[in-house]
């Protein structure tokens, strides 16, 4: 079986309406937003900075994916994941950027790892030209699809565990 590698970086692009791309592939809050032809027309970054990777993360990790595993009724399942969880591999850092939504007025709303790995716990709002707008601390809100320039859908789950899909109307505050 192959080992599991926790907390790496992953690839975020999103299409913005003029062609451009919101680009993030690092391990520390950063950005690109490139032209139509790969051409880098501004790069971002803000704070937090990436975090070392400490012993309660990583057994948080393994704390989780031992709940998936008592969870199941399956000794095969069971044995599977304990397996993985004796493979797992951590990252040296823990990627601040766990997301990136273009919105259908242009904005690029960055999801934001702060305390825990993989986790959003805050949505930066920024302009196509880099100008941040506003922070938002309600992590349920960092949308899945955008329609149009006032609607947003989430995939969440209901307390039965079913997935479901939440529609929102998206409404800016004036003043703030």
């Amino acid at each position: 079986m192959l080992s599991q590698r926790m907390f790496s970086p992953g690839f975020h692009w999103e299409r913005f309406s003029d062609g451009s791309f919101a680009v993030a592939q690092e391990t520390e809050y950063a950005f690109s937003i490139l032209n139509g032809d790969g051409s880098e027309r501004l790069h971002v970054r803000r704070g937090p900075p990436a975090r070392v990777t400490t012993e309660d993360d990583r057994q948080r990790a393994r704390d989780e994916a031992r709940a998936d595993a008592d969870e199941s009724t399956s000794p095969f399942v069971r044995n599977s994941i304990d397996e993985r969880i004796e493979k797992m591999t951590f990252a040296e850092s823990i990627p601040r950027i766990t997301g990136l939504a273009v919105d259908g007025s242009d904005r690029l709303w960055v999801g934001v790892s702060e305390q825990f790995p993989g986790e959003t716990e805050r949505i930066d709002v920024y302009q196509l030209d880099g100008t941040l707008l506003g922070e938002i601390r309600d992590p349920s809100v960092f949308p899945t699809k955008f329609y149009g320039t006032g609607r947003a859908a989430l995939l969440d789950r209901d307390e039965l565990d079913v997935q479901r899909v939440v529609v929102l109307q998206l409404r800016e505050r004036s003043g703030t």
